[in-house]
């Protein structure tokens, strides 16, 4: 298709672009959260609203929780890339995961579906990677070809419990309870 990953680099700057990019957003998102928190703060006391101070402790809890959320994100794409580079020796990411993200207009409207994967890592540490075109896709998927041929690709419900209980083990319990499929084996 003419997107083929001609060596390492291509797939590694693709997969640190990509993290940077969301964590460039979600920076963006926390700092905005904060920054009304401390608002909601000054307007509290301004005005002696207690309301709005609640309002910014609550908003600081949020930022808080999306920060340990997504800390995978937060960690950067050069991280990423060397969990990549490392990963046909020491198998660093376990897993990949492929996610659907709906976007929706106002949290109802359903707007458009695109598909991401995700890198789930023996520290257990997550990560989505943007693969919303079939340029990316293809991209995406030749590079772990490549580069992570033997984390777990795919999901199942009893795939993630596994991956939940023990990240570190994760791929020694899929293999003894038949689940294993390597990236080699799928694509």
């Amino acid at each position: 298709m003419g997107s083929e990953v001609k060596d390492e680099n291509d797939f590694k700057s693709f997969i640190e672009g990509n993290i940077d990019n969301t964590r460039f957003l979600y920076t963006i998102f926390i700092i905005v959260l904060l920054g009304a928190s401390v608002f909601s703060f000054y307007v509290a006391i301004e005005l002696s609203a207690p309301l709005m101070f609640v309002l910014g402790v609550i908003l600081i809890i949020f930022a808080f929780f999306e920060y340990v959320m997504y800390i995978g994100i937060f960690k950067g794409g050069a991280y990423w890339a060397r969990l990549i580079a490392a990963g046909k020796d020491n198998n660093s990411i376990v897993w990949i995961k492929p996610v659907v993200v709906k976007e929706k207009l106002y949290g109802l409207i359903p707007i458009s579906e695109t598909q991401h994967f995700q890198f789930l890592a023996k520290n257990g540490l997550k990560v989505i990677i943007n693969c919303g075109t079939e340029e990316k896709r293809e991209i995406f998927l030749t590079g772990i070809k490549e580069f992570l041929p033997n984390a777990h690709l795919g999901y199942t419900p009893k795939v993630n419990s596994i991956y939940e209980e023990d990240p570190r083990n994760f791929i020694h319990n899929l293999k003894e309870r038949n689940l294993y499929v390597p990236v080699s084996r799928r694509l």
